[in-house]
């Protein structure tokens, strides 16, 4: 695999062809994209994890937002929220997105609770959970602890408002919304196989229309698979 390099870049520091860039990006995996409403999400974010390959050119990126949630018990919640992430299929494999992702959020994590806030759209997104935490939920083999859904459910109302469904844990979009292509992450017997991704297609049906499942992980060191490879 070529050698990728990824780094953070605020939202003002992105030109217009760069934004262009991700937006054709984007659309080259998700079917309903739209211009105006990708350019409008992007810019409520912070900035973007920008992954590209030995010659320069994009082969992904990945936009975020800090977070602070209310709990109904007053506690209050702080972490990142992941926007819009997609790595060029050439390029899928690498790890350079989320180590530059890893390096800029797990030593917030040092001093007390820190959570990686993430919807997961198809199945290779929730994968990511499995393969790089110790912990995450939702999870196939251990039931969500309570202040664990009231954190994945706070984060989900201030960003998503009554869409998000509290009874599945989904995120169920009432107008067209980007959706991936077929081809890009589609399930099937052999697939199914798999116990995480066969637990992901009873736990989110609607993926194929777009819902999304709705993640939480802690982002402390001690949490991570590999910390080694993704911080060193």
């Amino acid at each position: 695999m070529k050698r990728l390099e990824a780094e953070f870049l605020p939202i003002a520091a992105l030109s217009d062809d760069l934004i262009v860039t991700l937006y054709e990006l984007m659309e080259e995996s998700y079917l309903g994209m739209d211009e105006a409403r990708f350019r409008e999400d992007l810019m409520a974010k912070d900035g973007i994890h920008l992954l590209r390959g030995p010659d320069g050119d994009v082969e992904g990126f990945s936009s975020e937002r800090r977070l602070t949630v209310t709990l109904p018990d007053g506690s209050r919640e702080t972490g990142v929220f992941s926007g819009d992430t997609i790595i060029r299929a050439t390029s899928r494999g690498s790890t350079a997105l989320f180590r530059s992702f890893a390096r800029r959020h797990v030593p917030a994590a040092a001093n007390g609770d820190y959570w990686w806030f993430l919807i997961s759209k198809g199945y290779k997104t929730y994968r990511i959970l499995p393969t790089l935490f110790r912990d995450w939920y939702p999870r196939r083999d251990t039931a969500t602890p309570p202040r664990i859904d009231a954190i994945r459910e706070a984060y989900a109302r201030q960003l998503y408002g009554d869409i998000y469904d509290a009874s599945s844990g989904v995120l169920r979009y009432r107008d067209a919304k980007d959706r991936l292509r077929p081809g890009i992450a589609d399930i099937d017997e052999r697939r199914l196989r798999n116990p995480d991704i066969a637990w992901f297609q009873a736990a989110n049906p609607g993926w194929v229309d777009g819902d999304d499942l709705v993640c939480l992980a802690s982002l402390a060191a001690a949490n991570l698979r590999d910390p080694e490879r993704l911080l060193g």
